[in-house]
């Protein structure tokens, strides 16, 4: 049996951070530009009344489990489209989405990249060369006439039908299936964001007494660790910082995904499996909303509790309304995220300048290779739009 969820407490008192944007860009010269843009925005949600919640400096449940509920079935379209100027040819495409996985709070994922007004070219699943292997779709062309010397307009759909999650008190109604070594494995592993290995991150974790202690449950040492980097952290974004954990600890000063990170690191150097979520509210852009806005990119993160499973925690929102109870960001989700993939750090063959590593994919991978000049002069336009069925 289902447990309702309880009344959603009013947020006309909450902060809603202003959504925001992580962009990279490499440039070879007239020859050769790549461009990947990612983003992340932080929009906080809740699902437990105050009349629920337990002291903030003790885990408010003795034993709990998640309950599931569907919410939604989506399709969201991500259209993108790329301007070269006049006085620059294009020859050869590369572009690169995510292929969403299925996961505790989405299954039935899928995803189609195309390239608008010419079906018969769109991409193909393949895998991304990190040692994830995560799937990815890519499409790789040369233009076969004046259409795409100029211009490429690429759309991909994403689908998945959507689950909130809620912690609740009591044991759980069906048996947890453990992880799989090699889940476990990916969910422990260490990479260019989530350094956690660095002696600088270890440095931190022993002054910051972030160390398991014998008598802690995993969910107890998650919860101590949640409550210490939102008092010890300040949301901050600017587009170019470095958002690895063993700089995040500087200051403690950074956006979603790198308070994201620094919990999971934190859990991953303490063996506890944990992993970020990238992904984009299943919401349609608002009118009047800057570019970044329109986005609803955002990174979350979930741990693994081997009698619960993988456990929902919103790190950011968490900083950003701290008068709020701290119990409101963990264990709870409300069921409109679509993950588009899992962890950061992936390396993509862009068939032209060899194999990149990316932060993110939330939004579309795309290389060209031409002739000409005038690529500081690019024009990028992103439209995100979601159909519930």
């Amino acid at each position: 049996m289902t447990v309702p969820h309880p009344p959603v407490p009013n947020l006309s008192n909450v902060k809603f951070p202003n959504i925001v944007k992580m962009v990279s860009r490499d440039s070879w010269g007239a020859l050769v530009k790549s461009i990947i843009f990612g983003s992340m925005s932080v929009i906080w949600m809740s699902v437990m009344s105050d009349a629920a919640i337990g002291n903030d400096g003790q885990f408010p449940f003795r034993n709990c489990h998640l309950v599931y509920r569907p919410t939604a079935s989506v399709v969201g379209t991500l259209t993108d489209t790329l301007i070269v100027p006049s006085s620059f040819q294009a020859d050869t495409w590369t572009a690169y989405a995510s292929y969403p996985p299925n996961c505790d709070s989405q299954n039935g994922a899928g995803a189609d990249l195309i390239v608008a007004g010419n079906e018969t070219l769109h991409g193909h699943a393949v895998r991304e060369g990190s040692q994830l292997r995560r799937e990815v779709l890519f499409l790789h062309f040369r233009p076969g006439n004046d259409a795409y010397l100029h211009q490429l307009t690429i759309m991909t759909r994403y689908s998945a039908n959507l689950y909130s999650q809620k912690l609740t008190e009591g044991g759980p109604p069906v048996a947890i299936r453990d992880l799989s070594a090699s889940d476990r494995s990916a969910a422990l592993g260490n990479s260019e964001w989530l350094d956690w290995k660095s002696s600088a991150f270890q440095d931190w974790l022993d002054k910051q007494r972030l160390r398991k202690s014998a008598n802690e449950s995993d969910i107890q040492f998650a919860w101590r660790t949640f409550l210490q980097i939102r008092a010890s952290s300040s949301y901050w974004f600017e587009e170019s910082q470095n958002r690895s954990v063993s700089k995040v600890i500087v200051g403690q000063r950074t956006d979603c995904g790198g308070l994201s990170g620094l919990f999971v690191a934190t859990l991953r150097a303490n063996q506890i499996p944990a992993r970020m979520l990238f992904g984009k509210w299943a919401e349609n852009e608002r009118e009047g909303e800057s570019i970044v806005e329109r986005s609803k990119n955002h990174v979350k993160s979930e741990f693994y509790a081997g009698t619960i499973g993988w456990i929902p925690v919103e790190i950011s929102g968490a900083v950003i309304n701290k008068s709020v109870p701290a119990i409101n960001f963990f264990g709870n989700s409300l069921g409109n995220f679509i993950t588009l993939h899992i962890d950061p750090d992936l390396v993509l063959d862009t068939q032209i300048i060899g194999n990149k590593r990316v932060d993110c994919l939330q939004n579309s991978g795309i290389w060209l290779h031409g002739t000409g000049t005038g690529l500081d002069k690019l024009n990028r336009k992103f439209h995100w739009a979601v159909e519930r069925r």
